[in-house]
């Protein structure tokens, strides 16, 4: 370290230029990144089960809707009438939809002379007098009665309407293309006299627009509060605004940097994406701050400036390697999650962590030496610094006393926490990840109050060959099925062509020939009646070979864990009711995302593991020490222990995403360990145990306290996002944080004095 600090100084000016250099660069690169949130290709870009979605998407149609809703009650009068069939005209002929429903689209289906009559409910609407608002209710009663109306198109109850836009299936179709497509829709809608302030968005497209937006905020929003935020907490603990401005400039430098990396590996910037900048603006202040508090104590023992900057820099950057070494494998151990953005995202993360301690260790030095010789930190410190020195020392005493005390009560917090942690429960829930006052939330409620759910579930039952699904036999089992599905608690609707043959068979035959056609002539008459009468929409239900079809399920629930449960159910219900050469195959992408979600967290576990035991062999190797070095693990998995035990003790089901927080703290969290016992080793070859542990906790202590107070302001503002996953950035890491430092505080100095970590001390 002290080889490179000299050889920065003797190069300054090319230094500079370099890396004034590479910024541009980076910068450069940064600017060519787009914000884009595909929950499909962020999750399941390696999942066979989407490019399966896919195939059957092209020829049943996908799950990837606009739902709008609003009230309408003069749906079915002339100008209701005229301003939905034209805002209905003009999306359908966008060449991205595949179609448009509305309930305008809904049809009577009547026996006839010789046949079947089928025809549209508005042709009705239009025959009735202009003022007969009682026939106009009679027949949205009629309408509402309708099973492939009701709850879907039309509200159960009360004014509501849905108007259904399906997109055309697309694996290639940008991420951004969705949102455009809900706000043009929106757009129309308006024009047709229907405010957006009136309109309710749900399904698949208006969640990953409220990602998007959610992305931008955290960039345009959150991002500068961090910075202020970190401005002015190292002012006030510094009492001088140079250490600051120092810690803002180098910092900034590594997001910029960072930034034009990740563009480079991918121009597309998710939600998750999104917060990698402030991420490494937190961990760059806390690099420089530990540089600037070891200059200052430094010049406060007597050294001259010179001296002053090569001791800050040989014990401060050692300890510092070793702490973005042990933030770097934090974060890179997210790639264990085989997902491409959690991939993408901890390889982004550990690049930015290496280069914010680069740049820290090459910028510092040299704006040291050009600056004048600062004044001491304990001299004119203020209120901050007296403070702290009071708290650090009654710490200190409490810790040499009273020391299997703290142990003991560090012990409860394990087994309270462990307690906690044998209740968790995981679950994912995208609408749930906004606040209650989201838009998307809100909707959500809206629609789950008026219509049936709006998280779609496919099953395709897959018979042996052609014509097959026309066995009556074979048809009623499948009926069976479809039947126990609807009973599941979590199920609000199915659709298919059992229900289509149920309709016609009693419209047809009468309500006493029983439920379904029992022969095969049956089942083919009556489609072909169908197609005769000009019915419409059949091929979304079953395929031309009649050998495959589609039963679609409407959820209420959102969850991923949710969507998986109901379709394992199905494929369990159809084991045991059809025969074994028929098949149910459950898809879509909330299903996909659910099947995909115990992958995730395996590569969560996984990475934690990973992280765990390389920081445990990375801490023997900072300590020279197996026994210290192992011990000191103890400290370090105490706030995430802690935060797991009270997730799964306070809450019902936790977001898969509180798994991104443990990964950041175990990286950020160990840095105070590093950097109390690297001291600690230091002091104890130069005096006594108890001399040993003052001097650290003067310099050590101070600074770990004041990065510790850093890192928790700067992630604050996370809390003010709508998005769960900004959310705990902002709440559940700076608790993390918090604890880490009271176990570096308490119990390692506990764990010193009761010689479970010792190193070799003078004499």
């Amino acid at each position: 370290m002290q080889a490179w600090i000299r050889f920065v100084l003797r190069r300054r000016v090319a230094v500079l230029v370099v890396v004034g250099m590479l910024t541009a660069l980076a910068a450069w690169s940064a600017s060519r990144g787009v914000f884009a949130s595909s929950i499909a290709r962020l999750f399941l870009g390696e999942s066979a089960g989407y490019a399966r979605y896919l195939t059957r998407a092209v020829d049943f149609g996908g799950d990837e809707l606009i739902i709008v809703g609003f009230d309408d009650p003069a749906l079915l009068a002339e100008e209701g009438r005229a301003r939905l069939e034209a805002a209905a005209e003009q999306i359908e002929a966008w060449p991205e939809v595949a179609r448009v429903l509305t309930p305008l689209d809904a049809r009577r289906i009547e026996a006839a002379a010789g046949g079947l009559r089928i025809t549209p409910y508005v042709e009705e609407a239009e025959a009735l007098e202009a003022g007969d608002a009682e026939a106009r209710a009679a027949l949205r009663d009629e309408m509402r009665a309708d099973p492939f109306v009701g709850g879907s198109l039309l509200a159960r109850a009360g004014p509501g309407v849905a108007l259904i836009v399906e997109l055309v299936p697309d694996a290639d179709r940008d991420a951004e293309a969705g949102p455009v497509l809900l706000d043009r829709v929106g757009a129309v809608l308006a024009e047709a006299g229907i405010p957006r302030s009136a309109q309710q968005h749900a399904g698949q497209i208006a969640a990953v627009s409220e990602l998007l937006v959610q992305t931008q905020q955290a960039i345009g929003r959150i991002f500068p509060f961090c910075a202020l935020l970190l401005l002015l907490t190292v002012w006030v603990l510094f009492n001088r605004l140079w250490p600051a401005a120092l810690a803002v400039a180098v910092s900034l430098l590594a997001v910029v940097w960072t930034a034009g990396f990740a563009v480079l590996l991918d121009p597309e910037i998710s939600i998750m994406m999104a917060l990698v900048p402030s991420v490494i603006l937190i961990v760059g202040f806390s690099d420089v701050v530990h540089l600037v508090s070891a200059y200052l104590i430094e010049l406060g023992e007597g050294k001259d400036k010179d001296a002053a900057l090569l001791a800050a820099g040989v014990d401060v950057g050692r300890a510092c390697l070793f702490t973005s070494l042990t933030t770097f494998v934090g974060f890179v151990s997210m790639s264990f999650v085989p997902t491409p953005v959690f991939r993408l995202t901890g390889l982004v993360m550990g690049f930015g962590v290496a280069i914010a301690l680069l740049i820290a260790m090459t910028v510092v030095p040299i704006v040291f030496s050009y600056a004048p010789t600062p004044t001491p930190l304990r001299i004119g410190a203020g209120r901050a610094q007296a403070g702290l020195d009071r708290v650090l020392g009654g710490v200190r005493r409490l810790t040499v006393r009273r020391p299997w005390w703290v142990i003991g009560a560090f012990g409860i917090a394990f087994v309270l926490a462990g307690i906690g942690i044998s209740r968790l429960s995981i679950e994912t829930n995208v609408v749930e990840r906004m606040g209650d006052d989201n838009r998307l939330r809100k909707a959500a409620v809206w629609f789950e109050t008026h219509f049936a759910g709006t998280n779609i579930v496919d099953l395709y039952v897959e018979a042996p060959e052609q014509d097959a699904l026309l066995d009556p036999k074979r048809f009623a089992a499948i009926a069976r099925v479809q039947a126990e599905v609807e009973k599941h608690p979590l199920v609000d609707d199915a659709q298919s062509l059992v229900d289509l043959m149920r309709r016609l068979h009693t419209t047809l035959a009468g309500p006493d020939a029983g439920p379904l056609p029992t022969t095969r002539p049956q089942l083919a008459q009556y489609l072909l009646l169908f197609e005769m009468a000009g019915g419409e929409g059949l091929e979304q239900v079953v395929d031309f070979d009649r050998r495959l079809m589609r039963i679609r399920l409407r959820l209420n629930d959102n969850g991923f864990r949710a969507s998986e449960s109901v379709g394992d159910a199905a494929v369990a219900l159809a084991r045991e009711h059809l025969d074994p050469q028929t098949t149910l195959d459950p898809t879509g992408v909330s299903y996909l995302l659910g099947d995909w979600l115990d992958e995730i967290l395996t590569g969560q576990r996984n990475g934690l593991l990973f992280s765990v035991g390389t920081i445990a062999l990375m801490m023997v190797i900072a300590l020279r020490t197996v026994g210290a070095g192992l011990w000191s693990m103890i400290p370090n998995l105490f706030p995430l222990l802690a935060l797991a035990g009270w997730i799964g003790g306070m809450w019902e089901t936790a977001d898969s995403d509180v798994f991104v927080v443990l990964v950041i703290a175990v990286g950020i969290g160990v840095d105070d360990s590093v950097h109390f016992l690297v001291r600690y080793r230091s002091e104890c070859a130069r005096s006594d145990r108890d001399e040993a542990l003052e001097r650290t906790f003067d310099f050590a202590g101070r600074a770990i306290v004041m990065t510790t107070l850093i890192l928790t302001a700067g992630f604050l503002p996370f809390a003010t996002s709508d998005y769960f996953s900004a959310w705990i950035l902002g709440t559940m890491l700076p608790a993390c944080l918090l604890l880490a430092l009271a176990a570096d505080l308490l119990l390692v100095p506990a764990m010193a004095a009761v010689g479970l970590i010792r190193f070799p001390q003078r004499g």
